[in-house]
């Protein structure tokens, strides 16, 4: 398992590395696109990772949906409401986690 996290995180960091460079070198649109998808792929494999851990059932099948669609919508053909799904897929998981840790930081906070 620390393998698959090692890999994981070395894809992440070839990624926005790849990001950053295409400011400065003009990547082609071809080459954009394949590092775009590719991404939007590890995005939606940390979502679907981070879906198994939650104990509710909403939560987790939330972000495991949310994950899915974002791995699906590279193969799909672009308009304006994949865009718009994406986009809410991308903040949704989030949204839920900033609640879920803000209410296990309450929970077990000394203070009344």
């Amino acid at each position: 398992m620390k393998f698959i996290k090692i890999v994981f995180f070395v894809a992440i960091t070839f990624v926005l590395l790849a990001k950053i460079m295409n400011w400065f070198m003009h990547f082609s649109d071809h080459v954009n696109q394949i590092i775009t998808t590719f991404m939007f792929i590890l995005i939606g494999i940390a979502y679907m990772y981070e879906g198994i851990n939650y104990n509710s059932n909403w939560k987790r099948i939330t972000t495991i949906a949310c994950g899915v669609f974002l791995i699906a919508m590279n193969f799909l053909e672009k308009n304006f409401l994949l865009q718009t799904i994406a986009v809410v897929c991308l903040i949704i998981p989030r949204v839920i986690n900033y609640y879920a840790t803000k209410k296990e930081k309450h929970e077990t906070s000394p203070l009344p």
